[in-house]
């Protein structure tokens, strides 16, 4: 997640294997996310208040870019999910290409942010020096900020799957709004919103999104707002 901090100190007394397997997992993230790869090239270098400067504002980029793309999805399909969906009204190679960049972008963001949320709460248990001067209540601001970039994200990539990934004899979403509301349902664990997944692309999306929020509301607030001036996270 480019908006939180990715700390690359590495325990010394650490054995060497562990080591190795935390840089494996790195390198599957950024070869899975190429905006994970572009916010780690963004900040290589940085530290401190110059860190914490491009964290800030990658954060509301990124927020911005998923608004914006949001509203344009809405006005272009006229709110109607059909036209957002594969079929013989929308088989050109235009359409295709402009849903494979968008698909792209927001799955990056979601690995990106999955990632970068479990690693920094694992590095803030493991009492590892941080690379900016970011404290917890910012970091729970910027996680706030990605948590409602989650909910658009898988929203936009729940609107690009066919009807027939809901499960028949059930209310399926007509409408791009159906599917957002889903989304800030299924992120809170709160429920579906009435609606039933039944295909193994909106179920994969489903569990991986309730992951999300699994990782932002109880790993990761819970670190920070115990560690809101970011002491050490082993003092009491």
């Amino acid at each position: 997640m480019d908006e939180f901090e990715i700390d690359t100190a590495q325990d010394v007394a650490q054995p060497a294997q562990a080591t190795r397997r935390r840089s494996r997992l790195e390198w599957i993230a950024l070869i899975l996310s190429w905006t994970l790869a572009k916010a780690t090239w963004r900040k290589k270098g940085l530290r401190g208040a110059e860190r914490t400067a491009v964290i800030v504002t990658l954060n509301r980029w990124n927020l911005g870019t998923s608004v914006v793309l949001t509203g344009v999805v809405i006005a272009w399909s006229r709110n109607d999910l059909s036209a957002m969906q594969w079929n013989a009204q929308n088989d050109g190679s235009i359409f295709l290409g402009l849903t494979f960049v968008l698909a792209s972008y927001c799955m990056s963001r979601v690995i990106e942010v999955f990632f970068a949320f479990c690693r920094d709460a694992f590095a803030k248990l493991a009492d590892e020096e941080s690379e900016s001067d970011l404290d917890g209540r910012r970091r729970i601001g910027l996680a706030l900020t990605s948590y409602v970039e989650l909910i658009l994200n898988f929203g936009l990539l729940l609107a690009l799957v066919p009807c027939t990934g809901w499960q028949t004899g059930t209310a399926s979403p007509a409408l791009v709004t159906d599917v957002l509301f889903y989304s800030a349902s299924t992120i809170t664990t709160s429920g579906g919103g009435g609606f039933v997944p039944g295909g193994t692309t909106v179920q994969g999306l489903t569990l991986l999104e309730i992951a999300c929020g699994l990782i932002l509301l109880v790993v990761c607030f819970a670190v920070y707002a115990g560690n809101p001036r970011g002491r050490p996270t082993n003092v009491p």
